[in-house]
């Protein structure tokens, strides 16, 4: 299994509409999710706004049996 690599929204932003992990410290809340940038804005899934300090690249999906 690869391991994830955080990186710095102030380092690298990925291409808008791609669904990424994403990092959003909360004290109220995992801290992990799936989202995607909406041009200059970061939104989760449900559209509502959000603001991670970091992203990481979604792992690849696991193999098919036999492969």
């Amino acid at each position: 299994m690869s391991e994830i690599r955080w990186i710095p929204v102030t380092e690298r932003i990925p291409d808008s509409d791609r669904a990424v992990l994403l990092y959003v410290p909360d004290e109220n809340a995992d801290p992990v999710w799936i989202g995607h940038r909406d041009g200059p804005t970061w939104r989760w899934p449900t559209g509502f706004t959000c603001f991670p300090t970091h992203w990481a690249e979604l792992p690849e999906p696991p193999a098919e049996e036999g492969e």
